[in-house]
């Protein structure tokens, strides 16, 4: 494509490209030259909008659409965590060695599940939410249709919500199920208080050997 026909079919008129051709003001650059620089740096910032054109389609996207389904996963993990940090609370010292903001969300799960608490219970459930977060995490389009399977699927959570046969809406299910294991856990964390207060609760020292 001739350089010269592309830049002054862009600028249309002559007071502009006299304009951009002053930004050249470099010794040695005939007319052509400088036309060739401008072309580029049009090209250049063309790109660029349209490469931020893309990702402002692609934020949208992700952050603007409405997704029941991944929301309650987020929102539900983020519930979990918090309820296993305040279970650990309990379970362990002050002086615990490890820092407990340094502990992972699996560690946190195993830890909790290793006690004689309900929570091992609900171990591979709350061990699917985690998963499904994760790959939310680095893929906001992740479908998450076989997660949900294997969740609203588990016995266990079948067991506990009565509704789930007849329920046919997929959102309301995952809320359910997701509700479900949040208000065990809270249950779980609000009889280890209580035991803990009446001196009723283990010795942290057996849980952590």
């Amino acid at each position: 494509m001739d350089i010269k026909k592309y830049i002054l079919k862009i600028i249309k008129d002559e007071e502009t490209k006299n304009r951009y051709l002053a930004k050249f003001k470099i010794t040695g650059l005939s007319e052509d030259q400088k036309i060739y620089l401008i072309a580029k740096m049009l090209r250049s910032m063309n790109e660029e909008e349209s490469d931020n054109k893309e990702f402002a389609k692609n934020f949208d996207e992700i952050h603007l659409s409405k997704s029941p389904i991944r929301e309650t996963i987020l929102l539900s993990h983020m519930a979990i965590e918090h309820f296993l940090d305040k279970y650990l609370d309990i379970l362990l010292p002050n002086n615990f060695k490890i820092p407990k903001q340094r502990l992972n969300f699996d560690l946190k799960l195993y830890l909790c599940s290793a006690s004689d608490s309900g929570i091992g219970f609900l171990y591979n459930e709350i061990k699917t939410i985690n998963n499904m977060r994760n790959k939310l995490a680095h893929n906001p389009n992740y479908n998450v249709l076989n997660g949900l399977k294997m969740l609203v699927n588990s016995d266990w959570i079948k067991s506990i919500i009565s509704e789930i046969e007849t329920i046919k809406e997929e959102t309301d299910i995952i809320n359910l199920s997701c509700r479900a294991i949040c208000s065990i856990i809270h249950g779980i964390i609000c009889e280890a208080l209580r035991d803990k207060r009446d001196n009723r609760y283990p010795s942290y020292k057996q849980f952590v050997q």
